[in-house]
C-alpha cells in the first residue's frame, strides 16, 4: 500500500499506458496484505487468550475437586463422630439435671475443623462456564455454600458445648436457671448436628458427577489427633 502511494505521488507525470491500473492493482494487493496481517495478529492474540482461559479453567476446576475431596473427608468424620458427641452431650445434661459436677477434662471441646473452598473471580467463572458449562459453575457455588454451612454448624456446636463448663467441679454444681441454660444448649447442639447432616447430604448430591473421593490423608491426620468421638486423644 505504501509503494502504491509513492507511485501515485512521485510519478504523477508518468504517462505510461496502464499506469493507473497498475497502481490500483498494487494498492489493492498491498491493502489485502495489511488486512490479512492485522487479522492474523488478532486471531493469534485471541488464540493465546483462549488457551490461557482454558488453562485457568482447568486449574480452577482441579483445585475445586481437590478441596471437595477434603470437604468430603470432613463430612465423613462428622458423620462418624456425631453419635458419640450426641451421647456425651446427653450424659452431661443428665449430670446437670441431677445437680452433679464433672472434672475439667470431661468438658474439653470436640475438635471440629473447617474446610474453605476457594471462591472464583468473575473472570474465572466466565472461563469455567465457557469451557465446562454453567452446571460446573453452579456446582462450585453450592460447594462454597456447603463448606460455609458446615463451618457455621461446627461453630454453633462448639458454642453450645462451651455451656457445659458450668458443670466444672470448681463451681460446685449448677442452679435451676443454669440447668435450663444447659438444657437449651443441648437442644441447640442437636439442632446443629441435624443441620450439618442436611448440608452433608446436599454436598454429596451436588458433587456426585465429579467422581470425587474423600481425602484419606485428611482422615488419617484427623484421627491421629482425635478419638472416635472427635475429642483430642490423651
Amino acid at each position: 500500500m505504501f509503494l502504491a502511494i509513492r507511485e501515485w505521488f512521485f510519478r504523477k507525470r508518468d504517462r505510461t499506458p496502464g499506469r493507473k491500473r497498475r497502481i490500483a492493482k498494487l494498492f489493492l494487493f498491498e491493502f489485502v496484505i495489511v488486512v490479512l496481517g492485522v487479522l492474523t495478529a488478532q486471531l493469534l492474540s485471541e488464540a493465546v487468550v483462549d488457551s490461557r482461559q482454558r488453562q485457568d479453567a482447568r486449574a480452577a476446576l482441579a483445585l475445586a475437586k481437590g478441596e471437595a475431596s477434603v470437604l468430603l473427608a470432613l463430612a465423613e468424620i462428622s458423620e462418624e463422630t456425631a453419635p458419640c458427641l450426641r451421647e456425651r452431650s446427653e450424659a452431661l445434661l443428665g449430670i446437670a439435671m441431677s445437680g452433679g459436677t464433672v472434672p475439667p477434662e470431661a468438658l474439653e471441646a470436640p475438635l471440629l475443623p473447617s474446610v474453605q473452598i476457594t471462591p472464583w473471580s468473575d473472570r474465572l467463572v466466565g472461563a469455567v462456564r465457557d469451557n465446562f458449562g454453567g452446571s460446573t459453575v453452579g456446582r462450585h457455588a453450592i460447594l462454597v455454600s456447603n463448606a460455609e454451612s458446615i463451618t457455621n454448624a461446627n461453630t454453633a456446636i462448639t458454642q453450645a458445648w462451651a455451656e457445659y463448663e458450668l458443670l466444672a467441679q470448681e463451681f460446685g454444681g449448677v442452679s435451676e436457671r443454669e440447668q435450663e441454660e444447659l438444657r437449651q444448649a443441648a437442644i441447640d447442639l442437636r439442632r446443629s448436628l441435624r443441620s450439618r447432616q442436611l448440608t452433608i447430604d446436599s454436598l454429596r448430591r451436588n458433587i456426585e458427577g465429579w467422581e470425587v473421593e474423600p481425602a484419606e490423608e485428611y482422615r488419617q491426620n484427623y484421627y491421629d489427633l482425635a478419638d472416635e468421638c472427635g475429642f483430642a486423644k490423651d
